[in-house]
């Protein structure tokens, strides 16, 4: 809250008031506060532009990268399993192809792809 002069008498009056107290006149340098729905909705969105801006930090990381190129490889491979032109042993082949790169998805991050 601060003061501000009254364009009419020149008094000093607070910048909330409406009317000044000495000759009547709108206050027209008046800053009316802010309602509790806008104060929440600026919160909601300062608080979502934050998550936004955080994810694109955490995703453009190069382990964040690399263990996000290491899951679509692993997922490609589990997709090529059931392959039907493949034969039998070429499938087997795939699948333990794939199983190693999940033990080493493991091995190197320490989590599940």
């Amino acid at each position: 809250m601060a003061l501000v002069k009254c364009t009419e008498c020149s008094k000093e009056i607070s910048d909330q008031a409406a009317v000044c107290p000495s000759c009547g006149a709108p206050n027209k340098n008046r800053v009316k506060p802010m309602n509790g729905f806008l104060k929440a909705l600026l919160v909601v969105g300062g608080l979502f532009i934050l998550f936004l801006m955080f994810g694109a930090y955490e995703g453009s990381k190069p382990e964040n990268r690399e263990k996000q190129h290491d899951r679509d490889a692993i997922e490609l491979c589990r997709s090529r399993i059931s392959n039907p032109s493949l034969d039998p042993e070429a499938q087997r082949f795939v699948s333990r192809t794939c199983d190693y790169m999940v033990d080493q998805f493991r091995a190197k991050y320490g989590v599940e792809p």
